[in-house]
Protein backbone atom coordinates (compact mmCIF):
# COMPACT_ATOMS: atom_id res chain seq x y z
CA UNK A 1 0.00 0.00 0.00
CA UNK A 2 1.30 3.54 -1.24
CA UNK A 3 2.39 5.45 2.23
CA UNK A 4 2.21 9.25 2.34
CA UNK A 5 3.77 11.40 4.58
CA UNK A 6 3.04 14.59 6.05
CA UNK A 7 5.19 17.54 5.86
CA UNK A 8 6.09 16.67 10.32
CA UNK A 9 6.86 13.35 9.00
CA UNK A 10 9.17 14.28 6.46
CA UNK A 11 10.64 16.93 8.98
CA UNK A 12 11.73 14.17 11.74
CA UNK A 13 13.13 11.80 8.83
CA UNK A 14 15.17 14.15 6.82
CA UNK A 15 15.98 17.04 9.74
CA UNK A 16 14.73 19.53 7.77
CA UNK A 17 12.65 22.22 9.19
CA UNK A 18 8.81 22.84 8.54
CA UNK A 19 9.57 25.87 6.28
CA UNK A 20 12.35 24.30 4.67
CA UNK A 21 10.12 21.31 4.07
CA UNK A 22 7.44 23.30 2.41
CA UNK A 23 10.11 25.44 0.21
CA UNK A 24 11.66 22.48 -1.20
CA UNK A 25 8.03 20.56 -2.06
CA UNK A 26 6.88 24.22 -3.34
CA UNK A 27 9.93 24.75 -5.40
CA UNK A 28 10.16 20.96 -6.76
CA UNK A 29 6.96 19.47 -6.55
CA UNK A 30 6.69 18.67 -10.37
CA UNK A 31 10.15 16.16 -9.76
CA UNK A 32 8.05 14.68 -6.40
CA UNK A 33 4.90 12.40 -6.15
CA UNK A 34 2.94 15.53 -4.06
CA UNK A 35 -0.63 15.67 -3.25
CA UNK A 36 -2.91 17.85 -1.09
CA UNK A 37 -4.16 16.18 1.90
CA UNK A 38 -6.39 17.66 4.10
CA UNK A 39 -7.47 21.09 4.81
CA UNK A 40 -5.07 21.82 1.68
CA UNK A 41 -1.63 20.19 3.53
CA UNK A 42 1.37 18.62 1.54
CA UNK A 43 1.61 14.92 1.44
CA UNK A 44 4.75 13.50 -0.17
CA UNK A 45 4.73 10.07 -0.99
CA UNK A 46 7.24 8.02 1.16
CA UNK A 47 9.66 6.90 -1.92
CA UNK A 48 10.68 10.59 -2.25
CA UNK A 49 12.63 11.26 0.82
CA UNK A 50 15.66 10.39 -0.91
CA UNK A 51 15.12 12.93 -3.47
CA UNK A 52 14.23 15.36 -0.57
CA UNK A 53 17.34 14.46 1.38
CA UNK A 54 19.14 14.82 -2.27
CA UNK A 55 17.60 18.73 -2.21
CA UNK A 56 19.00 19.55 0.95
CA UNK A 57 22.75 18.13 -0.30
CA UNK A 58 22.50 20.35 -2.87
CA UNK A 59 21.16 23.51 -1.37
CA UNK A 60 23.74 22.70 1.04
CA UNK A 61 26.30 22.86 -1.05
CA UNK A 62 25.31 26.33 -2.56
CA UNK A 63 23.05 25.57 -5.47
CA UNK A 64 19.51 27.39 -6.60
CA UNK A 65 16.58 26.48 -7.37
CA UNK A 66 17.45 26.61 -11.35
CA UNK A 67 20.19 24.73 -10.44
CA UNK A 68 18.85 21.97 -8.20
CA UNK A 69 15.74 21.65 -10.76
CA UNK A 70 18.83 20.84 -13.67
CA UNK A 71 20.44 18.64 -11.61
CA UNK A 72 17.07 16.50 -10.62
CA UNK A 73 16.22 16.62 -14.70
CA UNK A 74 19.63 15.37 -15.35
CA UNK A 75 19.48 11.97 -12.78
CA UNK A 76 16.19 11.15 -14.66
CA UNK A 77 13.84 11.46 -12.32
CA UNK A 78 10.79 12.29 -13.77
CA UNK A 79 8.46 15.33 -13.41
CA UNK A 80 4.77 14.68 -12.31
CA UNK A 81 1.92 16.31 -13.37
CA UNK A 82 -1.16 16.31 -10.94
CA UNK A 83 -4.40 17.15 -13.14
CA UNK A 84 -7.23 18.19 -11.49
CA UNK A 85 -10.50 16.76 -13.54
CA UNK A 86 -12.73 18.57 -11.03
CA UNK A 87 -13.56 15.68 -8.69
CA UNK A 88 -10.80 14.15 -8.80
CA UNK A 89 -7.16 15.11 -8.59
CA UNK A 90 -5.02 12.32 -11.32
CA UNK A 91 -0.99 12.52 -10.97
CA UNK A 92 1.09 11.26 -14.07
CA UNK A 93 4.24 11.57 -14.92
CA UNK A 94 4.83 14.06 -18.09
CA UNK A 95 6.10 11.18 -19.83
CA UNK A 96 3.04 9.31 -19.24
CA UNK A 97 1.15 12.44 -19.82
CA UNK A 98 2.87 13.20 -22.95
CA UNK A 99 2.53 9.51 -24.67
CA UNK A 100 -1.16 9.79 -23.90
CA UNK A 101 -0.90 13.09 -26.14
CA UNK A 102 1.63 11.74 -28.60
CA UNK A 103 -1.47 8.60 -28.90
CA UNK A 104 -4.18 11.45 -29.13
CA UNK A 105 -2.44 12.95 -31.31
CA UNK A 106 -1.57 10.03 -33.67
CA UNK A 107 -5.50 9.39 -33.36
CA UNK A 108 -6.65 12.71 -34.67
CA UNK A 109 -3.70 13.17 -37.54
CA UNK A 110 -5.27 9.73 -38.90
CA UNK A 111 -9.05 11.12 -38.81
CA UNK A 112 -8.03 14.23 -40.56
CA UNK A 113 -6.54 12.16 -42.70
CA UNK A 114 -9.78 10.14 -43.69
CA UNK A 115 -11.79 12.94 -43.41
CA UNK A 116 -9.15 14.57 -45.79
CA UNK A 117 -9.77 11.38 -48.36
CA UNK A 118 -13.78 11.82 -48.05
CA UNK A 119 -13.83 15.47 -48.96
CA UNK A 120 -11.30 14.57 -52.26
CA UNK A 121 -13.41 11.78 -53.00
CA UNK A 122 -16.90 13.91 -52.41
CA UNK A 123 -14.96 17.05 -54.48
CA UNK A 124 -14.49 14.11 -57.56
CA UNK A 125 -17.89 13.01 -57.25
CA UNK A 126 -19.22 16.70 -57.77
CA UNK A 127 -16.74 17.84 -60.44
CA UNK A 128 -17.58 14.65 -62.41
CA UNK A 129 -21.04 15.51 -61.70
CA UNK A 130 -20.91 19.23 -62.91
CA UNK A 131 -18.84 18.17 -66.39
CA UNK A 132 -21.55 15.79 -67.18
CA UNK A 133 -24.19 18.39 -66.82
CA UNK A 134 -22.15 20.98 -68.67
CA UNK A 135 -21.80 18.63 -71.35
CA UNK A 136 -25.78 17.79 -71.44
CA UNK A 137 -26.61 21.16 -71.28
CA UNK A 138 -23.89 22.68 -74.55
CA UNK A 139 -25.34 19.16 -76.10
CA UNK A 140 -28.57 20.41 -75.82
CA UNK A 141 -27.18 23.90 -76.73
CA UNK A 142 -26.08 22.82 -79.84
CA UNK A 143 -29.07 20.85 -81.07
CA UNK A 144 -31.13 23.60 -80.25
CA UNK A 145 -29.57 25.98 -82.29
CA UNK A 146 -29.23 23.70 -85.09
CA UNK A 147 -32.85 23.21 -85.00
CA UNK A 148 -33.25 27.25 -85.21
CA UNK A 149 -30.72 27.17 -88.15
CA UNK A 150 -33.00 24.49 -89.71
CA UNK A 151 -35.79 26.80 -88.79
CA UNK A 152 -34.63 30.16 -90.25
CA UNK A 153 -33.23 28.25 -93.48
CA UNK A 154 -36.66 26.88 -94.17
CA UNK A 155 -38.28 29.68 -93.32
CA UNK A 156 -35.70 31.86 -95.46
CA UNK A 157 -36.67 29.15 -98.51
CA UNK A 158 -40.20 29.86 -98.17
CA UNK A 159 -39.85 33.25 -98.53
CA UNK A 160 -37.46 33.16 -101.39
CA UNK A 161 -40.28 30.86 -103.09
CA UNK A 162 -43.16 33.00 -102.43
CA UNK A 163 -41.53 36.23 -103.65
CA UNK A 164 -40.51 33.90 -106.85
CA UNK A 165 -44.15 33.11 -107.37
CA UNK A 166 -45.65 36.22 -106.82
CA UNK A 167 -43.14 38.16 -109.55
CA UNK A 168 -41.91 35.59 -112.06
CA UNK A 169 -39.47 38.57 -113.13
CA UNK A 170 -37.71 38.23 -110.13
CA UNK A 171 -36.95 34.47 -111.66
CA UNK A 172 -35.18 36.23 -114.54
CA UNK A 173 -31.74 37.02 -114.31
CA UNK A 174 -30.62 40.34 -113.61
CA UNK A 175 -29.26 40.65 -117.81
CA UNK A 176 -32.79 39.53 -118.82
CA UNK A 177 -34.65 41.82 -116.49
CA UNK A 178 -31.98 44.79 -117.77
CA UNK A 179 -32.95 44.38 -121.49
CA UNK A 180 -36.35 42.63 -121.03
CA UNK A 181 -35.91 40.02 -122.75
Amino acid sequence: MEKWLSVSEVMERSGLTESTARRYIRNHQRFLKVRKGKRKSYQIHESELDIIKQIRDWYGEGKGIDDVDELLQDQGITMTVTVNDGEKEVEQTVSEALSELKKSMDEQKEFNKKLLEELDKRDRYISEKLDKRDEQLMNVMNESMEAKKQIATAAEAESVHEEEQKDPEKKKSFFSRLFNK
